[in-house]
């Protein structure tokens, strides 16, 4: 859960969504386009690069897991007769 809701926080995706929603507010509370406009710059101005930089340090936090693959199985030598 917790994971989940951090994911959401550094998504650029949800606070595009955030801006566009302001922004579609301030234009129906019938606030200046321009103004409506601006605000919605500077949520995502402000928002887009600490989104970005949480999301490159909780990707950083996770531990490296390799997998190092199976070595393929040395056929036997045949025995002959």
């Amino acid at each position: 859960m917790k994971n989940d809701i951090i994911y959401k926080l550094i998504s650029r995706k949800f606070w595009a969504m955030i801006a566009m929603f302001v922004t579609a507010l301030l234009i129906f509370l019938k606030v200046d386009k321009s103004t409506a406009e601006e605000i919605g710059s500077l949520i995502m101005m402000a928002v887009a690069p600490v989104a970005y930089i949480l999301g490159e340090a909780w990707a950083d936090s996770k531990p490296i897991t390799i997998v190092e693959a199976d070595e393929p199985e040395e056929k036997p030598p045949e025995e002959e007769e």
